[in-house]
């Protein structure tokens, strides 16, 4: 076979657009890699003018981090004693531990309060007003029962757990035996809804103090009671001086830091705005010759007043941090709009095919392979031969198409699963065509011809059982074989195929009609009508399966077209159904009786003519 040159410059001309064409993989790797160098080299000269700033300081300075931070402290503060009250509670309400049991009660309150160094003291409160207590000392533990029948903070604790399902924040009291105030937290007992007592947990605010985030580039956290009292500061680490029962708190002006006695000073100097409706608050004072910006936040489950929980700063220090960090912002804003920019351009040119192929791909699920246009190509290699592939396969599927019906795949398509294709037993009503005197007509006919004529035939046919929902199962040289109800389940089975028989009826009346106008003999059809149950689904060997039904049932309907070469006559077409089929299409009053009838392999059936010149189409069911 010889190449002329027009050819071989053709083809010489592909391989050139072919070797051209880009890789998505280079271009993805060649776009976001450049993008990747310009945002870390960028990145790079920030933190090299920045290098001096601990990230550390960043973080901490933060406005949301430094709030944080210290409502943080304070569940960490204060988190494991209300969980160990629970315990203990739980412990003693199940019967796991008596209450009057002193010893082991003595050695469970002791065991619990070494494993929360966090705890100052736990105790369990006896309803006779008995207190089995561990408290820690600077050295070791201790543990002690005393009855303090008319004491009344023991009454007032019993009062308040007795009516509170759930552990309470309770007062911050001075407790002398401890040597400081306490946060006391409050677990009602209960054993079968009957109270038992309390157990009661205790932290100093020299241990929460300590355990507050530790002073670093100017930043101070503290805990407030109200707007006056001081429940946490760096200054209570050692525990405070000249407290008593009479005044368990310091106020502001007695902690003896003179930038936190000014937070209230002046309230008119606000200067920044809350970061969301969830932000810390935050304003400035001045103190000292300095400006600070107090962050800080209110929380309420702590007893019944008001926590505020907050940490100041040097404004010096914070706005420097701030200046860096919107300089980086607006550097890093720039490097995302360029970034934005030039993907938005490179994911254009990507989307087009993939939109197009994907928009095909939608087609063809539908089955609607007449609407899919050939896809033009891409200039990326991997799309371009995605597309030319496409276009191969649909050209594979239209030839395919021709031999499957279309209507039977697009109703297995959306069946969920295989389970709907394995053979099970339905209710169906099965439909037999057959040209009578075919024999004769194929001698007269060529070959040429008599395939047209058929195609022609089967047309006809087939756009009266697609109309009713039906599917064409085979054709059996001149016959075809339809059913309904399968693979979709069609409770109106019967009636549809009744309704089928009849427009097919119709049709071929005016196919013959145009026929005798051409003076070409009419085609005179007989149709056979049976419903009852069968086999359906797939069936067949491994590498050749149908979709088809087996059983009596379409034995009974080839038989009773058979049956209609008895009472053809001259009619165009004559419908033979079984009276199981007229039932079950509520129309045995359109039936014409022809007695029981010995079917051959079947034996006697009750059998009727339905004669369509006396029937509509669309006649309802009665």
């Amino acid at each position: 076979m010889s190449v002329t040159r027009e050819d071989a410059g053709g083809r010489a001309l592909l391989r050139r657009r072919e070797r051209f064409r880009l890789s998505i993989a280079l271009t993805l790797m060649l776009g976001f890699g450049s993008l990747v160098v310009i945002a870390v080299g960028t990145v790079l000269l920030i933190t090299l003018g920045t290098a001096r700033i601990n990230t550390s300081e960043l973080l901490r300075t933060t406005v949301s981090q430094q709030v944080d931070s210290v409502v943080n402290a304070v569940s960490a503060g204060l988190g494991p004693a209300r969980e160990q009250a629970m315990f203990l509670a739980s412990l003693i309400g199940s019967g796991e531990v008596d209450p009057e049991d002193e010893p082991r009660l003595r050695a469970v309150l002791l065991g619990g309060l070494a494993a929360a160094p966090q705890i100052s003291g736990v105790a369990f409160l006896r309803t006779d007003l008995t207190i089995i207590r561990a408290t820690r000392t600077p050295s070791s533990f201790e543990t002690r029962v005393t009855p303090h029948g008319n004491r009344a903070n023991v009454r007032r604790f019993l009062l308040e757990a007795e009516h509170t399902s759930a552990p309470k924040w309770g007062d911050i009291l001075y407790v002398p035996e401890l040597g400081d105030t306490q946060i006391t937290l409050i677990a009602p007992v209960r054993r079968d809804g009957r109270f038992l007592g309390a157990v009661v947990s205790v932290v100093s605010i020299a241990n929460l103090s300590g355990a507050l985030p530790q002073p670093q580039s100017g930043s101070v956290a503290f805990i407030l009671s109200g707007e006056d009292r001081v429940v946490a500061h760096p200054a209570l680490v050692g525990g405070p001086r000249g407290l008593s029962a009479q005044k368990p708190l310091l106020r502001l002006t007695e902690l003896g830091d003179p930038v936190l006695e000014r937070i209230w000073s002046e309230p008119d100097k606000i200067a920044l705005e809350r970061g969301d409706d969830d932000g810390p608050l935050m304003h400035v004072v001045e103190a000292a010759g300095e400006e600070y910006i107090f962050l800080y936040r209110q929380i309420e489950e702590y007893g019944d007043a008001s926590w505020i929980v907050g940490a100041y700063i040097k404004s010096s220090v914070a706005m420097s941090v701030i200046d860096r960090i919107r300089w980086a912002a607006v550097a890093t804003g720039g490097i995302l709009i360029v970034s934005t920019l030039l993907s938005l351009l490179l994911s254009r040119a990507i989307l087009r095919p993939v939109r197009e192929l994907a928009t095909a791909a939608a087609t063809v699920s539908r089955l609607d392979l007449e609407q899919v246009a050939p896809l033009k190509g891409a200039n990326f290699r991997e799309l371009d031969a995605a597309m030319g592939a496409f276009n191969a396969m649909i050209g594979g599927l239209r030839l395919f198409a021709t031999y499957v019906p279309r209507s039977l795949v697009r109703r297995l398509m959306m069946l969920q699963g295989s389970e709907g294709l394995r053979p099970e037993e339905r209710e169906v009503t099965v439909l037999f065509t057959d040209i009578a005197g075919f024999t004769s007509m194929s001698r007269r006919l060529t070959p040429l011809r008599l395939a047209v004529f058929l195609n022609s035939h089967f047309e006809l046919l087939g756009r009266a059982i697609d109309a009713q929902g039906g599917t064409i199962d085979k054709y059996i040289g001149d016959s075809i074989m339809a059913f309904w109800g399968a693979p979709d389940r069609q409770s109106d089975h019967a009636l549809r195929g009744y309704r089928a028989a009849l427009a097919i009826a119709k049709a071929l009346a005016a196919e013959n009609q145009r026929r005798r106008s051409k003076h070409r003999p009419p085609v005179r059809l007989r149709i056979g009508l049976h419903s009852g149950p069968a086999i359906v689904g797939n069936i067949g060997a491994p590498g050749r399966i149908n979709y088809t039904l087996v059983g009596d049932t379409v034995n009974v309907a080839q038989r009773l077209e058979q049956l209609g070469k008895r009472y053809a006559d001259e009619k165009a077409v004559v419908i033979i159904a079984s009276r199981a089929h007229l039932e079950a299409a509520g129309m045995m009053q359109s039936g014409r009786p022809l007695g029981t009838q010995e079917l051959t392999g079947r034996g006697p059936m009750e059998v009727y003519e339905i004669e369509p010149e006396r029937r509509s189409v669309d006649e309802p069911v009665s």
